[in-house]
């Protein structure tokens, strides 16, 4: 199997946090950093925030992860690197499923991927507005917890034990397709 995981901008949570764990032996993992995708691997935080919206940088992170990986069968994208992998797949990533920790640039998006998706947001973290358009975009939409934004970054959120849970179902689904991909 293969496993795309992609970090925050802040390069959390460190070589995949939690979930990487639940990852087979023998599953490819790809980690990798939003700052390395844009080829900027000094900027963090807001600077690298600033970059991927103002600057064209999602841009040039999606299309730096497609020359890399044309298809895994599971990806993992932490804030803005959920928004990436999304976009990823919209432009031609073949991904089973994706799963997408807090990721709130979601909300100016349109189109589903043809990927499984799985979004997930603390309850403090996204608008109403966003809520109704995210259950239009998403087969599976998750609202839990009271953790904040980073609440992936905390293995005993309700986030992240519902993440895990789903990430293990997942490659349960598929045990015959060994690959991730994790950004960092």
């Amino acid at each position: 199997m293969k496993c795309i995981l992609i970090s925050d901008i802040n390069n959390k949570p460190m070589c995949g946090g939690e979930l990487a764990l639940l990852l087979p032996k023998d599953m490819q993992l790809h980690l990798l950093s939003l700052a390395n995708l844009v080829g900027k691997p000094d900027l963090s935080g807001m600077e690298l925030h600033d970059h991927l919206i103002h600057q064209g940088g999602m841009t040039r992170a999606v299309q730096q992860l497609l020359k890399q990986h044309q298809t895994t069968d599971i990806a993992i994208g932490y804030s803005a690197g959920g928004t990436v992998l999304w976009r990823a797949c919209l432009a031609g990533l073949n991904c089973t499923d994706l799963f997408c920790l807090s990721s709130t640039r979601l909300r100016n998006e349109s189109n589903k991927p043809t990927a499984r998706t799985h979004i997930f947001f603390d309850q403090g973290d996204i608008t109403i507005s966003s809520q109704e358009k995210l259950l239009q975009l998403s087969d599976h939409f998750y609202l839990i917890g009271h953790d904040g934004h980073t609440a992936y970054l905390n293995p005993n959120s309700k986030m992240s034990q519902l993440a895990r849970r789903h990430v293990h179902e997942a490659i349960a689904e598929n045990p015959s397709k060994p690959s991730c991909i994790r950004i960092i």
